[in-house]
């Protein structure tokens, strides 16, 4: 019991830990991967870690409720914090004067491309990689499925992040193949 009640509290604080960087990385004026990388890192090591607690399926849902609460009651404190305005001033809003010519629409559509069928199979590749390397350890195969289930969905969306963030459109599109080359090079060496 108490090695739960530990492993528990050191996932609570990794979870603290992790969203704290997430916040500090949105409030600098500049991008900062290495801490929205080690943010997104503790938050998934926080939810592993419970995983070790309970049975893995409820773990995973310990974990996952865990981040949101942490999350809340950091907005919680944000909001508190934040001065009250009684009116909202009236902005007109503008669109930026945008050409679209033939390399923005293919710019444009590579995107799209990357989003949706690239960082889709770069995720299946990076959780069937996941699996393959949890299995073998040896890892109960209902705990390896449920491990699977949560991290297709969120890796996918973290590629989706990642690809809305970064503007350097040959960055995001090596570090999104990347994501799913690594694994398949790894899995067809295995083979």
């Amino acid at each position: 019991m108490t090695g739960e009640l530990l492993t528990g509290g050191l996932a609570v604080a990794m979870a603290v830990c992790g969203v704290a960087m997430l916040q500090a990385a949105w409030r600098l004026s500049q991008r900062n991967y290495r801490l929205v990388s080690l943010g997104w890192l503790l938050l998934l090591a926080a939810t592993l870690f419970w995983t070790t607690t309970t049975a893995a399926d409820q773990g995973v849902a310990i974990g996952l409720v865990v981040l949101i609460l942490v999350a809340l009651a950091f907005l919680s404190v944000r909001m508190m914090r934040a001065p009250i305005r009684m009116t909202r001033p009236v902005r007109k809003r503008t669109a930026p004067d945008v050409r679209l010519g033939w390399r923005e629409l293919l710019r444009r559509a590579w995107t799209g491309v990357l989003l949706i069928p690239i960082a889709g199979m770069a995720a299946l590749l990076a959780t069937t990689g996941v699996f393959v390397g949890l299995k073998a350890l040896g890892v109960e195969h209902t705990a390896n499925v449920t491990v699977g289930y949560f991290t297709f969905p969120l890796l996918w969306a973290a590629l989706g992040v990642l690809i809305g963030y970064e503007t350097g459109l040959v960055r995001k599109s090596l570090t999104v193949i990347s994501v799913g080359a690594v694994p398949l090079a790894l899995l067809v060496a295995m083979t």
